[in-house]
């Protein structure tokens, strides 16, 4: 208080002042996922039974692989929009490979992953040499799987996938589903991969400034096949655990998954056009999505209201991306 006019003196440090610097220093990611989280406690408390939420985590796994594999490109300074449909065909090519029968399951298992990889490669080549945009690649690329997923299958269910390979899909580890523990485990490795390692960091040089890192000897076009590759090779991996807790292909497997996969990785503060991000905040962007899902459903929003709200989430995200560039510059 001032004592010659009696008013507030709003130099002095008010009460509130330690609780102001906590919102300023805890970054926007981690209070909406706390406010997420309340809001769904209070929708439905039996959520935060261990029971239920191995089944969330579970049934979200899947998309976190691609999002981390979208990590990569966007990171590099590029887009992936083949990953939904890389999703679909692999799904259906499993199905139909494994028949049902344990003495396929490895082999095939081993057979969609070399596609993945494929896939990836192939993107990579047309967007690095050939110089076509990675959006314009991977968008037709997405076309073309689509169209091969519908011609493999007929649009109908076709083999099938053993029990074993479902057993596994639906077990767990002191309570802990087993495709989660592996999603850690992929995650930490991708995050050591991408901050340890020289190519991890060449990865970041490429998306924040590809002429700069070109002069500093990174062979910029080699590590955005890579992006690609990682990127379609964890879009395969995510589908074939997914599918371990399905008896059959489903057509409708995959739509839509490339852009909630581009949500999460700028929801969880990657830059557009690369050079800013981790694989450790694109699975806070997983996880933010995820509930956000889940509040929708709770609330009883139709698949139409899912959608509306993912393109409200990333005009936001993007807006406070540009923003943080402009005032960075």
């Amino acid at each position: 208080m001032r004592a010659d006019t009696g008013e507030p003196d709003l130099r002095t440090p008010s009460a509130f002042s330690p609780i102001l610097r906590v919102f300023k220093f805890v970054p926007l990611q981690m209070w909406t996922i706390l406010v997420l989280f309340i809001a769904v406690g209070f929708l439905s408390p039996l959520f935060y039974m261990p029971k239920n939420l191995a089944y969330f985590f579970r049934q979200n796994t899947p998309a976190a692989f691609l999002a981390i594999g979208e990590c990569f490109v966007i990171l590099s300074g590029g887009f992936d929009l083949s990953i939904g449909s890389t999703m679909s065909f692999i799904s259906a090519l499993a199905s139909g490979l494994m028949v049902a029968r344990f003495e396929n399951l490895w082999w095939v298992l081993l057979f969609c992953l070399a596609i993945g990889f494929g896939i990836g490669f192939v993107n990579g080549i047309i967007t690095t040499k050939l110089k076509v945009p990675s959006f314009l690649t991977t968008l037709g690329m997405m076309i073309i799987l689509q169209g091969a997923a519908l011609v493999y299958t007929g649009g109908m269910p076709k083999g099938g996938f053993p029990d074993e390979f479902r057993n596994f899909g639906l077990g767990r580890l002191f309570g802990v589903p087993y495709i989660v523990l592996i999603l850690i485990l992929v995650a930490v490795i991708a995050q050591i991969f991408l901050r340890k390692t020289e190519i991890g960091r060449s990865i970041l040089a490429v998306g924040g400034n590809d002429i700069a890192s070109n002069l500093m000897g990174i062979r910029v076009d080699r590590v955005r096949i890579l992006c690609f590759i990682l990127s379609s090779f964890f879009s395969s991996l995510g589908t074939l655990l997914m599918v371990s807790t399905f008896r059959v292909w489903d057509v409708n497997m995959g739509f839509n998954m490339e852009f909630e996969a581009i949500t999460m990785v700028i929801v969880g503060g990657a830059a557009i056009g690369g050079g800013k991000g981790s694989v450790g905040t694109t699975i806070i962007g997983w996880i933010i999505m995820s509930m956000l899902f889940t509040l929708l459903n709770l609330l009883g929003f139709p698949q139409s209201g899912r959608l509306l709200a993912q393109g409200v989430v990333v005009l936001f995200a993007v807006f406070t991306n540009v923003e943080a560039r402009r005032g960075i510059s």
